[in-house]
C-alpha cells in the first residue's frame, strides 16, 4: 500500500483557482444552483438579500455576479436580470474587477474558495439525494 505524499492531498478550490486563472468551473463537476450560491454568499458575509443590493456592499454584489457566471454558468444577460443591473456591460465589468482583485487579494480569494466549497458540499450532500 502506497503512503500518501504531501502532494497527494485533494486540491481545494483555492488551489484550483490559483492554477487556472480564477476559473471556478475547473473545480466544479456541474453548475451550482443560483439560489444556493445566493444563500452561501449571504451566509458567508452575514448580510440580508436587501443589503446585498445596497451600494455599501458593492464588492459582495460583484462577487455574487462573478459566482453566478463562474459557478452557475449563467450568461451575462441572465445575471443582469437577477441582480437588477441596467446592462450586461455592468456585469462584465464587475466580473472582471473581481477576477483582477482576486489575483492580488488573498482574503477575497479565500472567501471565494470557501463559498464555492460550502455550496458544492451542500449540493452534493442534500440536492443529489
Amino acid at each position: 500500500m502506497k503512503l500518501l505524499e504531501p502532494t497527494d492531498k485533494p486540491k481545494t478550490c483555492i488551489d484550483v483557482l490559483k492554477e487556472v486563472q480564477m476559473n471556478v468551473r475547473c473545480y466544479l463537476t456541474k453548475p451550482l444552483q443560483p439560489e444556493l450560491v445566493l444563500k452561501e454568499v449571504l451566509s458567508w458575509y452575514k448580510i440580508t438579500e436587501q443589503q446585498l443590493y445596497q451600494f455599501s456592499y458593492i464588492k459582495v454584489k460583484r462577487l455574487y455576479m462573478f459566482l453566478l457566471h463562474e459557478a452557475c454558468y449563467l450568461e451575462y444577460k441572465r445575471i443582469a436580470e437577477i441582480t437588477n443591473c441596467s446592462s450586461e456591460l455592468q456585469v462584465i465589468q464587475a466580473i472582471d474587477k473581481i477576477k483582477g482583485t482576486m489575483k492580488k487579494d488573498n482574503i477575497l480569494l479565500a472567501n471565494v474558495g470557501g463559498i464555492v466549497e460550502r455550496a458544492k458540499a451542500f449540493a452534493e450532500m442534500y440536492l443529489e439525494q
